[in-house]
């Protein structure tokens, strides 16, 4: 998340992992893992940027920002939050083609704050949507109480098609106090929720990553008991600032996340990294990190919130 100081684009990274390009698929197609700690990754910048704040007095004319990529019945989904000068509401952009053009929809915004008094009665951001069966759409985001910064609590909201009409859960929020939400997704039976947790921890609007779960979508919630998972580096790292949200997804039964980190003396100049993990509790970072630097995407602020689509052979990274 941003503060309302400047306009934020979103932007398209590519990113190849040559080992498993050219090796996995082809050669040993059954082999899940091939020493992710020295693969090479290639970073392509993509026709940058693919999604820009609105016309002076729309709702997000200001800062928009990444929060979930969804691909469904051949259509791309690229959900946002965006800011007026005031308040962040969620909204959704389509495209035929992760490579855009993407086309905002009619009817943004498609999460809006709360009534006045109530938990998210000033943000509401940092959506997850999780596809349920043909019909049955999931979103969990993040809302905060005017007043009560840094404490973000967790949302839940219903739809039966990816644009809505999205219908929030009478008893939300499901976690009253879990940061910045990166992802939900579903495993073995059970939901784990990936936050950016307890956000102000590292460095100003960051912190380590952190995982709950629940065997429903409505909870109850459970905040695992060894948090964080994800430790921002140590110091005079390039992360030792910590990070911002970012998405975790299942590849070949490898827990992954591309993220944002920031270095304490360079607050919101941050480089993107790559972790990994069996269980989705235990990650490691890769040797190399930071894999792309903000210096190779000019014209970018910042890369902070990170949300990967897996279509080979790219990971398509918006941020």
């Amino acid at each position: 998340m941003n503060e309302f100081l400047s306009k934020f684009d979103i932007y398209l990274l590519m990113i190849i992992n040559l080992m498993s390009c050219f090796l996995c698929d082809q050669i040993y197609p059954q082999t899940k893992l091939i020493n992710r700690l020295d693969s090479t990754y290639l970073h392509i910048p993509g026709p940058n940027p693919i999604l820009k704040p609105g016309s002076d007095g729309e709702w997000d004319d200001q800062i928009i920002e990444c929060s979930e990529i969804l691909k469904d019945a051949n259509i791309y989904f690229l959900y946002y939050h965006a800011a007026d000068g005031s308040n962040y509401r969620i909204g959704v952009a389509t495209a035929s083609n992760p490579l855009g053009p993407w086309k905002k929809f009619e009817n943004n915004p498609i999460i809006d704050i709360g009534t006045s008094g109530s938990w998210e009665d000033n943000h509401v951001a940092c959506a997850s949507i999780i596809k349920k069966d043909s019909n049955n759409y999931l979103m969990w985001y993040s809302g905060m109480k005017q007043g009560e910064y840094p404490k973000w609590g967790i949302g839940l909201a219903y739809a039966t098609s990816p644009l809505g009409p999205w219908v929030k859960y009478s008893n939300n929020p499901v976690i009253a106090d879990f940061g910045y939400l990166g992802s939900v997704i579903a495993n073995n039976n059970k939901y784990l929720m990936y936050s950016c947790y307890p956000v102000n921890s590292t460095s100003y609007d960051s912190g380590p990553i952190s995982v709950a779960m629940a065997l429903h979508p409505e909870g109850n919630w459970v905040k695992y008991v060894n948090n964080p998972i994800l430790l921002a580096g140590s110091n005079g790292s390039w992360d030792d600032g910590g990070y911002s949200e970012s998405s975790v997804f299942i590849r070949d039964g490898i827990f992954q996340s591309f993220f944002g980190g920031q270095k304490i003396i360079q607050n919101k100049i941050e480089h993107v990294g790559y972790a990994y993990s069996d269980d989705g509790f235990n990650f490691i970072k890769h040797n190399n990190n930071p894999i792309i630097l903000l210096k190779e995407n000019p014209g970018a602020s910042a890369f902070s919130e990170v949300h990967t689509l897996w279509e080979y052979p790219f990971y398509y990274c918006k941020a």
